[in-house]
């Protein structure tokens, strides 16, 4: 077992907010462990692969243990007992539950958090754990199909960020050179428009920029505006991106992703795939849909035909364009492109758009393909790790955050915290509250009335409050919402 050690001179121990060790330094451990220290945090990452642990090594600001997440020598060696949160979030199912039950059963004090894609397991454990004493289960593949299926239900237009007793919702537009917004003033644009909206974020290549009124829009930006869901079909419209009544899908990829989006699209089908989900068909009522799957594995293909009768399943390879007609990919008001190439997700999406398929949607692993996909023309992009990431930090996080969202690649967040009568910011006003420079507050949900708030507002317990800002500011943000 090999220590590498972090001699980094770190100023701010004093202030580190809580331990974490997080198994699996590969691109999921690496996100989530990066964010933990930049909000001052204390973070051990195990990883067992020599060269993977030295590149963490090298870019994480942290101790990194190289060795067998599932040895106990390897767990003690970490200061795993110390720890407040225990995260496995390797590649391997397997290894993640037995780390996670290891830790579970030798150290009391340590919340466990296992990430494990198989749906069986996931059945086994629960959403709430039991297993082996695992206290949480996050399966990526559920929540990135969380995200693809609140996209549906909102015409594809845009990714969907909602919030708990609000109209308001904040989705993204992008800009390309024929939009109407394109080299013009956000005042200006909400003048013409008659529209209220906010726009909290500007992504516009690298930069991302928390903007004024008199911020320009520019051509290939994203804006991630806050609007109710009524006034953004209205601000679509006026952004020359009407809205499409959703009837035929075309699936691209017959994997768990793509199976578990048609499980929660069709309330009769999947029964042999695995167990069904209802409880994002309590809030919505799918109309009638025609789904075509296409998966080029054979096989692969029998079993979907039984287990969705329902589905038009066709074995073929989007690789080979001598193998699938256009027309079939024409036929649709909306792609879904879950495949496990990334690569091919972003190009089936882009020429499915070009050929006239009115809505796409892309799968993506890597973060910085979602700044690139979306500057595509794709509508709506979706990272299983990014959502992964987010709903263990949701986790980790104090309780008064009540969800939290990553955007613009990582490098922003959108918290919505809760207000309680020991928090540092009640009863104060939002011009006495010293905010982090490129802090935004949205909106204030107050009794299920949604406030958006001016400098002479004040913050009053029970508030839910959501807040925009630079990742690097989030443990500021988060400490005006601590005890006092």
């Amino acid at each position: 077992m090999t220590f590498f050690v972090d001699t980094r001179t770190r100023h701010w121990y004093a202030s580190l907010l809580m331990k974490i060790v997080i198994v699996g330094a590969g691109s999921g451990g690496f996100l989530l462990a990066q964010k933990l220290i930049e909000q001052n945090n204390d973070v051990v990452v195990i990883e067992r692969d020599p060269a993977v642990a030295r590149q963490a090594d090298n870019a994480l600001d942290c101790l990194v243990v190289n060795g067998d997440g599932n040895q106990i020598e390897t767990l003690r060696s970490a200061d795993s007992e110390e720890a407040d949160f225990f995260v496995a979030i390797t590649e391997s199912d397997e290894l993640n539950l037995v780390a996670c039950g290891l830790v579970a059963s030798n150290f009391k004090k340590p919340f466990t958090i296992a990430r494990v894609r198989n749906l069986g397991y996931t059945g086994a454990v629960g959403p709430e754990g039991g297993l082996f004493g695992i206290r949480r289960i996050i399966n990526p593949d559920i929540e990135a199909a969380r995200l693809i299926f609140d996209a549906v239900r909102h015409g594809a237009m845009s990714d969907v960020i909602a919030f708990e007793n609000s109209v308001l919702q904040i989705r993204d537009i992008s800009i390309d050179e024929n939009s109407p917004f394109r080299d013009k003033k956000i005042a200006d644009i909400r003048k013409a428009a008659e529209v209220e909206f906010l726009v909290t974020v500007i992504v516009r290549d690298d930069a991302t920029i928390i903007p004024t009124g008199d911020s320009i829009v520019r051509q290939r930006d994203t804006l991630y505006v806050a609007a109710s869901a009524e006034n953004f079909e209205l601000l679509f419209s006026r952004a020359g991106k009407k809205k499409t009544n959703i009837k035929r899908i075309l699936i691209l990829g017959g994997g768990r992703i793509g199976t578990t989006i048609i499980s929660d699209l069709l309330p009769n089908s999947g029964k042999n795939e695995h167990k069904k989900r209802n409880r994002f068909r309590l809030f919505f009522r799918v109309p009638a849909l025609r789904i075509t799957l296409v998966e080029k594995d054979y096989e692969r293909c029998k079993q979907l035909s039984a287990a969705y009768p329902d589905v038009l399943v066709l074995n073929a390879d989007f690789t080979d364009e001598n193998t699938l007609d256009e027309s079939v990919l024409m036929d649709n008001d909306l792609m879904i492109a879950t495949t496990e190439n990334q690569e091919l997700n972003i190009v089936t999406a882009v020429y499915a758009k070009k050929i006239g398929v009115r809505r796409t949607i892309a799968l993506v692993n890597r973060n910085s393909y979602v700044n690139i996909a979306t500057s595509l023309g794709i509508d709506v992009v979706v990272s299983p790790k990014t959502s992964t990431s987010n709903a263990i930090l949701k986790i980790i996080r104090r309780s008064n955050v009540r969800s939290l969202y990553t955007i613009a690649g990582g490098r922003a967040e959108i918290v919505e915290f809760m207000v309680d009568e020991r928090s540092a910011i009640a009863h104060n006003t939002l011009v006495e509250t010293k905010f982090p420079p490129d802090t935004l507050i949205v909106f204030i949900v107050r009794d299920d009335v949604t406030i958006i708030p001016t400098g002479s507002d004040s913050i009053e317990p029970g508030d839910n409050i959501v807040i925009v800002t630079r990742r690097e500011h989030i443990a500021s943000v988060e400490a005006f919402f601590e005890p006092k």
